[in-house]
């Protein structure tokens, strides 16, 4: 602390030979500011924000492009309209009268603002080990921060489809699945519609409908699968809304559709496999024969397409099934192993779908540089939230699994810990 102090009491005695010297010397100065620097200097920010920007992938290449030719000439005009400073000199006994008063004025004034919006708690060593400590947890609070400036950002560049489908995703991932199908609505608008997007705007109004896929859900999934037969999400959804119809043999159809797509080793296919038997037994046919092995040679194209994406299954332990209802919320998402605490994927279900084959990757990232594929290893943990938000809390159900690299499948996670 008494380090700091000399260091400020030194800051403000160069601060002040700066100002006064010239003064002392009586040497004239010019009293008006430049219109022309003035405004350079405001078009200068505007340019670093828009860097900043492209930087983060808010704004389209073109877009930035076009922003900073326009700036550019605004700036040329202004230079070429600029009128020169008018100087005035000091008089000499109102110089030295002038280096007296800020030269007592300016160190008071410098401690008192310290005092009023600087932070004195920042010169406890203590206080600064904790604030370096609490800089690698990021809170729901945060969380919700970002997607608040996100949508901010989108007023202003309300053309920007992949800021649309970043606020979609991140807020269903939140729970807030009307506000994620409003996105939803404009990405379509500004983006197009396609099967990506038609499936998942369809599984939101699905949750927002307590997960009915009947009505407007059902009809966009179809359109998804006019545009792609084989999309993976579309025919899972498909499947689903017929089977929740009793249409055991149209569920059937979809699913075995989909099973062709699937690496047949995959937990995703493991899981559509159990739907199948599920409905097959309903419908009166025969039981699936098994599985096929896995071939051995072609392997790698398959590993390589999702080397990015970790995948694997969430169950519950027997031992805490009494302390869970079936309409609970459980999150399953993957974080850094080290470093931040921002999540890199989310994915919401409920206690009533375990276990569940799940897929994370970097398509469900909530920031644009905050993705599974940026590093080494993640943690992927499942959580039944008592008060279905995604912060923990005292009664909550956990399981985790160890640090593995992103591309890691057949990730088994079992909730078998109480949060107290």
């Amino acid at each position: 602390m008494t380090a700091f102090f000399l260091l400020a009491a030194l800051l403000a005695a160069l601060a002040l030979g700066f100002v006064l010297t010239p003064l002392l010397r009586r040497r004239a100065q010019a009293t008006d500011t430049d219109r022309a620097d003035a405004n350079a200097a405001i078009y200068r920010g505007q340019l670093a924000e828009l860097e900043a920007e492209r930087a983060q992938g808010v704004i389209s290449a073109a877009r930035y492009d076009e922003t900073r030719a326009e700036i550019e000439r605004r700036l040329a005009e202004d230079l070429a309209s600029g009128e020169a400073a008018r100087p005035s000199s000091t008089p000499p006994w109102q110089a030295s009268r002038l280096a007296l008063v800020l030269g007592l004025v300016l160190p008071l004034a410098a401690a008192g603002l310290y005092g009023l919006v600087g932070t004195p708690a920042a010169l406890d060593p203590t206080a600064g080990a904790q604030s370096a400590q609490n800089q690698h947890q990021i809170t729901p609070e945060q969380i919700e921060a970002m997607v608040t400036q996100l949508a901010a950002r989108l007023e202003r560049e309300p053309n920007n489809p992949e800021g649309w489908r970043m606020l979609a995703r991140s807020q269903a991932a939140l729970g807030r699945y009307p506000e994620s199908a409003a996105a939803y609505v404009r990405l379509i608008e500004v983006g197009g519609r396609n099967a990506d997007v038609l499936a998942d705007y369809a599984d939101v109004l699905a949750m927002a409908a307590g997960r009915n896929l009947q009505g407007e859900p059902m009809r966009l999934v179809e359109e998804a699968l006019k545009l792609d037969p084989d999309h993976v999400k579309a025919l899972a959804l498909a499947g689903t809304a017929e089977f929740a119809r009793g249409n055991y043999d149209a569920a059937i159809v979809h699913w075995e559709r989909l099973m062709k797509s699937l690496p047949p080793d995959s937990p995703l296919a493991e899981g559509v496999r159990g739907g199948l038997a599920s409905a097959r037994e309903r419908a009166g046919r025969p039981p699936l024969a098994a599985a096929p092995a896995a071939p051995s040679a072609p392997a790698a194209p398959a590993a390589a397409a999702g080397a990015e994406a970790v995948q694997g299954i969430v169950m519950l332990d027997g031992a805490l099934a009494a302390n869970a209802k079936p309409d609970d919320v459980v999150f399953v998402l993957a974080r850094p192993a080290e470093g931040p605490r921002m999540p890199l994927a989310v994915k919401r279900i409920a206690v009533r779908d375990l276990p569940y084959a799940f897929r994370l990757d970097d398509s469900m990232a909530m920031a644009p540089g905050a993705k599974l594929s940026l590093y080494p290893r993640v943690v992927v943990t499942a959580r039944v939230s008592k008060s279905g938000t995604a912060a923990p809390g005292k009664g909550d159900l956990e399981g985790a699994s160890d640090p593995i690299a992103p591309g890691t499948s057949g990730v088994q996670i079992t909730i078998s810990k109480m949060i107290e």
